[in-house]
């Protein structure tokens, strides 16, 4: 009897300890799904650009992309773009969505990145863009001029 008693404390203590870590990590007893909202929207998180890279079209002027996001919860999220590297600037946020981004230049490297909140810590998804360099344009000769006989 005296076995079974000590087995049983045991057990419980086991179970106390391991629920205590599941609430700690943010995980519930039910499904282990997280709580922490930005570990949740990562795993269903998504940002793309199209078209991408952004064609050259015609000269070298800016070219259009639209960005999509969103995440499987559709919670409230932010768009930041950093230009080769430099400092995150906001693009646009909400729950899902999608927006025009109409100035996209050839050479730079853009860096858009999706973040969880507005705490702007939490990056969920990342897309870079560039633009196509635009062909040369053709020389131009005068025309030659013609003789009349």
């Amino acid at each position: 009897m005296r076995h079974v008693c000590v087995v049983v404390v045991v057990c419980l203590a086991l179970a106390f300890t391991h629920a205590a870590c599941k609430r700690e990590s943010g995980d519930d007893a039910a499904g282990g799904a997280s709580k922490n909202p930005a570990a949740s929207a990562a795993k269903g998180a998504v940002l793309t650009a199209r078209p991408n890279p952004v064609p050259a079209g015609t000269g070298s002027g800016p070219g259009s992309t639209t960005l999509t996001w969103g995440t499987d919860d559709k919670s409230f999220n932010q768009v930041y773009v950093s230009v080769n590297e430099g400092p995150d600037k906001l693009v646009a946020q909400g729950g899902p969505g999608s927006q025009e981004v109409p100035w996209i230049h050839p050479g730079p490297k853009y860096k858009f990145r999706l973040y969880a909140g507005k705490e702007h810590q939490a990056v969920l998804a990342t897309v870079d863009v560039t633009k196509e360099p635009g062909a040369a344009a053709p020389a131009t000769r005068a025309a030659a001029p013609t003789t009349q006989e």
